[in-house]
């Protein structure tokens, strides 16, 4: 098993500017509109350093709808933006309904004591996202969930506000990535003090 921190990074309106078109609901069924979305600079700069990071594997995890278009865009999209992540690291989810923590690689399912089935993920699967129904769902199957605070959302009109882990994606790139190391190098503190003390419990035990 890799001790690798795992960055899972939503593409509409963490990424890409989404929100910023007009009538976006009803254009992005129509060709052009996702490869034509303008990027959060900032944010597309932070990822590409933190990509360089050895402790971290990074993914892009976006929904996928369905048109003819959608998916050939956004890969088209990343290989203009962020080349570096590969095809192998670009997830897609086919229905915005499904929660993405189903299409991390390396999940499962398991029954609890009531017969119901769970997905499990681990906590060091770390998702980036804007969308609260999206991080609530990842935080309750075990990962760790980050709020992409964007020029629109996290302004309490709609719902309550994420009161987890935030970053803002309309900072500098260089604010964005040393909060994102932050979260990387306090994660691997833990894992060292974890093992520190398993080994403990061991020489007790022995």
């Amino acid at each position: 098993m890799t001790d690798k921190i795992r960055i899972f990074v939503d593409m509409d309106g963490t990424l890409a500017r989404f929100h910023d078109e007009q009538l976006y609901l009803e254009r992005m069924f129509e060709k052009g509109f996702f490869v034509g979305l303008k990027p959060f600079d900032n944010a597309v700069d932070a990822i590409k350093r933190i990509i360089d990071n050895p402790n971290v594997d990074v993914y892009v995890l976006s929904a996928a709808i369905t048109t003819p278009y959608c998916l050939s865009e956004k890969n088209a999209w990343l290989d203009k933006y962020l080349p570096n992540i590969d095809k192998e690291h670009r997830i897609f989810v086919e229905s915005t309904s499904t929660p993405k923590s189903l299409c991390v690689p390396g999940s499962y399912m398991y029954k609890d004591n009531n017969g119901n089935y769970h997905n499990k993920i681990s906590e060091k699967d770390i998702l980036i996202d804007d969308y609260n129904k999206n991080l609530e769902e990842w935080e309750r199957d075990g990962g760790t969930a980050i709020k992409a605070k964007n020029n629109i959302n996290h302004k309490g009109l709609n719902g309550t506000l994420w009161n987890g882990e935030l970053i803002d994606i309309t900072d500098t790139a260089d604010s964005i990535a040393e909060r994102l190391t932050e979260i990387i190098v306090s994660w691997k503190k833990d894992v060292e003090e974890n093992r520190y003390n398993e080994d403990d419990e061991e020489l007790e035990i022995d």
